[in-house]
Formats: C-alpha cells, structure tokens, sequence
C-alpha cells in the first residue's frame, strides 16, 4: 500500500525518503533565495536615503496652551514655534505613572517636523512635578524636513501647576 493510498488516491507512485529530502531541500533553496533577494530588494531602496545622522532638540511649552518654542541642533539646525495635540487622553487614573500621547509639529525657519511621542509620566518627589520618558517618530514634515524620517528618546519634566513642561529630543535621522 502507498502512503498516498489511505487518502483514496491509490494511482500514483509511493513517496520515496530520497525524493521527499530532495524536495525539502529544494523548498529551503527557494526560500533562502527568496530571502537574499528580498534582502537586495530592501538594501536597493535604502541606496539613495543619506546615512543616520544625530538630532537632539529643546523644547520649552505649556501644556495648558500647548504652545511653546524649540531648538535643534545636529541633523536639524533650526528653531521657532511648538504645538502639540494629544490623541490619546493623558492620565493614569490617580497612579503615580502614567502615559501620554501626542502628535507633535515643530514650526521651523525652514519647514515643520511633525512626530508621534509617547511618554511615560512618573511621579517626583515634588507633587507638582512629574518627569517624562519616551520614544518619539517622525511621521511628517514640510519643506527642507519633507523628506524626513527618523525616531529617537524623549526625556523631560513637567510642573502640572504651572504648566509648564522642558523636553529633550534625541535620535537618529536620514532622509529618503
């Protein structure tokens, strides 16, 4: 009896261990193959992007306004106006830390850079202040910065008093 022959299909040749190694080894040789020229395909589009740069900036609000002014220095030498809008609610239901999402748009000299930022708020031992940790994204930008992409680390502290909240941007960025 074939091993075929159980399914009902009892007219064809029975499995060979040989030939079922041969085809195994086959199916690994294309998928290897077919990895190496994904990896070619992926390694092409990068070709014309510029090589990772540093970018650190400063960011000085209010989180009442959401207003603010910014720096930045590195890849982007540039500097002017802040603004952010929250698109997921802040808070941390009375927890001591808590997390925070934005969209962020630095409005420079010579364009806008427009990132994602989530942060993780925790608690200090002044009850007005919290200190932030987070990634950033960049997920859009205007003139000189349109074709930007870049991600990198968040660190700041914010007075939930008086509103008014420091963060330092740094990361890498390269442009396609």
């Amino acid at each position: 009896m074939t091993r075929l022959s159980k399914l009902g299909r009892t007219n064809r040749q029975p499995i060979r261990e040989g030939s079922a190694v041969a085809v195994r080894c086959l199916a690994l040789a294309f998928g290897l193959l077919a990895m190496a020229l994904a990896g070619g395909i992926v390694t092409a589009s990068r070709a014309g992007a510029s090589p990772p740069q540093p970018f650190t900036a400063h960011i000085e609000d209010n989180i009442f306004s959401g207003e603010g002014t910014w720096s930045a220095s590195g890849a982007v030498s540039d500097s002017g106006a802040f603004s952010f809008v929250p698109f997921a609610p802040f808070g941390g239901n009375g927890s001591s830390v808590f997390t925070g999402h934005a969209i962020v748009t630095l409005t420079g000299q010579q364009g806008t850079l427009t990132f994602r930022i989530e942060a993780l708020f925790s608690a200090t031992n002044d009850p007005n202040v919290v200190d932030s940790t987070g990634q950033f994204v960049f997920v859009g930008g205007t003139g000189l910065y349109s074709a930007l992409k870049g991600e990198g680390q968040e660190s700041g502290s914010t007075n939930i008093a008086t509103g008014m909240e420091v963060n330092d941007l740094e990361g890498d960025v390269h442009s396609d």
